[in-house]
């Protein structure tokens, strides 16, 4: 009898032992669970509370020094986008969601990109410093189609809002207005078209090469001017418009800028439309 008692003392306390090690077992899941679902949580919270990378002071003093940045760093740029993003093609409405979307290198993926505007340089600075919209356009010279960025500044902040791609606008035929684009276009693919559309003599301003300090102004002769003319690109022209400006075939007098990216380099031509020509008038060249 005795024996039998503690027979069962012993299953007793073995069985105990048992439930006691399953509920531990139990406890311990759920704080790994726990601890899993906090750190889970607590990164969370980290990108939220920080959603944008840190950038430059001067990211938003100029829409130049924005777009320098946009262009080169894949976090500020995706930053600086309103996701999610309208996208327009020939007029046909879709959107871009975060997850979508590619690294655009924009202005940075052309050794020298271009800007065309028709005011002098003091209003143009003045534009870029100033400006609370901004459109980059991508110009095809060939297939006549445009795709334009819509930037917009937003309590201080540049955003990109949209970006549309469609045809460039025609010429009004009834004007008899030489279109700009298309005169570009065969100033830069046929060199007897160039030739007839060189001033004659051109105006020619670029740095003494006797003195750093002091700009020289000559002019060229038509032959010279083989010798000096920039590589200007030939199919594609990019260019900045600031506050919805007017078309540019509004304006008989334009500069396209030849600008580095990033790199300080530019040169620029000044174009003028006489009795509905286009002619190169001005060539400037201030470079180191």
């Amino acid at each position: 009898m005795k024996r039998l008692i503690e027979c069962s003392y012993l299953f007793l306390l073995l069985l105990t032992c048992g439930e006691s090690k399953t509920e531990a077992t139990r406890n311990e899941g759920q704080r790994n669970i726990d601890s899993l679902l906090y750190a889970i949580d607590s990164t969370f919270v980290i990108e939220v509370q920080n959603p944008e990378p840190e950038q430059p002071k001067t990211v938003d003093e100029s829409f130049t020094d924005f777009i320098y940045n946009f262009s080169t760093d894949e976090r500020i740029q995706r930053s600086r986008i309103n996701f999610p993003l309208s996208s327009y093609s020939f007029e046909r409405r879709d959107t871009i969601q975060q997850a979508e979307w590619t690294f655009d290198p924009m202005l940075s993926a052309k050794e020298v990109y271009t800007e065309i505007y028709s005011n002098n340089d003091s209003i143009e600075v003045e534009e870029d410093m100033n400006s609370t919209s901004a459109q980059v356009e991508w110009i095809d010279l060939w297939e006549r189609s445009v795709k334009r960025y819509y930037f917009e500044r937003i309590n201080g902040k540049w955003k990109l809002e949209a970006i549309d791609h469609g045809a460039l606008a025609t010429r009004d035929s009834s004007a008899n207005k030489e279109d700009f684009y298309e005169f570009y276009r065969q100033f830069t693919n046929d060199s007897t078209f160039q030739s007839q559309r060189v001033a004659d003599p051109l105006k020619y301003i670029t740095a003494d090469p006797d003195n750093e300090f002091d700009i020289l102004q000559t002019t060229l002769e038509p032959g010279q001017w083989w010798a000096f003319k920039p590589d200007c690109p030939t199919d594609v022209l990019t260019n900045i418009v600031h506050n919805n400006a007017p078309s540019i075939n509004e304006s008989n007098h334009l500069t396209l800028s030849l600008k580095g990216f990033g790199n300080g380099f530019i040169n620029k031509l000044y174009f003028e439309r006489d009795e509905g020509r286009w002619m190169l008038v001005q060539f400037e060249d201030v470079c180191d």
